[in-house]
């Protein structure tokens, strides 16, 4: 099922933060739903991120929404997410607006710069943390040590679904993203199990937290004996947890500095593995 919103008019945000009106139509949405569904539309005119809200005419349900900077890129997205008792708004026009009263944030951060983790929680709840220091477990070899990566990422009654340091494979850690047989200027790497090639945090590019979702982007590298040999952007958009789970959204770039890297899944036996990977 593809899902898209159709922009019949533009939104223009002025510096003071007044707003014109915006109209979208849903399309896509299952009429019989069971689950929300995220949605997602860029904004095609200079805005601010904020909390806004659609609502149809001559309707009186309001869907809460929220401007955010789009993921990895430049502009705005408007995000929201409709459930199944507004599956019947698809097609209507909608009216974009802020509302009257203040729209509390379901969701938070707290970042603790000791431990080099952002914690994640969504009313109240922990949702996941994001490892941007460097992290090593008593007991494992030093080299070992990494950093830029998920876990723990929390399931609906607050279990961790995710580990790190396991016995059996030491390198694995939670959400993470890494290719076995790398190669940079005739030198083999590999940030999939930590050998010879290092990420490193550099600084936090956002955050948004708000009525619909949360969401942060960071800026690093990869270095190789020292030296930065690759940019690394990582974007993280979180939406809202309902009776069945919670949708992620996870987008990575990488530009090389200089010299060309070359990656490759996992050759021995044609096992193939490597990119994006849950423990």
């Amino acid at each position: 099922m593809t899902l898209a919103i159709a922009l019949t008019c533009g939104l223009v945000i002025a510096a003071g933060g007044a707003a014109e009106d915006m109209h979208f139509s849903i399309e896509g949405v299952p009429a019989n739903g069971l689950v929300g569904v995220p949605v997602v539309s860029p904004v095609p005119h200079e805005a601010s991120p904020g909390s806004f809200a659609l609502q149809a005419v001559g309707d009186e349900r309001v869907l809460p929404a929220q401007l955010v900077p789009a993921l990895g890129g430049k502009g705005v997205e408007l995000c929201l997410v409709v459930l199944p008792g507004d599956a019947d708004l698809a097609g209507q026009p909608l009216r974009v607006r802020r509302p009257a009263d203040p729209v509390a944030a379901r969701f938070r951060f707290e970042e603790d710069t000791v431990r080099g983790v952002l914690h994640l929680f969504e009313e109240g709840k922990p949702v996941l943390d994001y490892c941007f220091g460097m992290q090593l477990k008593e007991g494992v070899p030093e080299n070992r040590r990494r950093a830029c990566y998920a876990h723990p990422i929390y399931g609906l009654d607050g279990e961790a679904i995710t580990d790190d340091f396991p016995k059996d494979h030491y390198h694995h850690r939670g959400l993470f993203w890494g290719w076995p047989d790398m190669d940079r200027d005739g030198k083999s790497v590999s940030i999939w199990d930590l050998r010879g090639v290092e990420q490193r945090f550099d600084k936090w590019v956002g955050r948004e937290v708000g009525p619909v979702c949360a969401q942060f982007e960071t800026d690093g590298g990869w270095y190789v004996d020292g030296e930065r040999v690759a940019d690394e952007r990582v974007c993280f958009r979180v939406w809202p947890a309902d009776e069945v789970g919670r949708a992620l959204d996870v987008y990575l770039r990488w530009t090389a500095v200089d010299k060309p890297i070359v990656i490759h899944g996992q050759k021995q036996e044609n096992k193939g593995y490597g990119g994006p990977n849950l423990r």
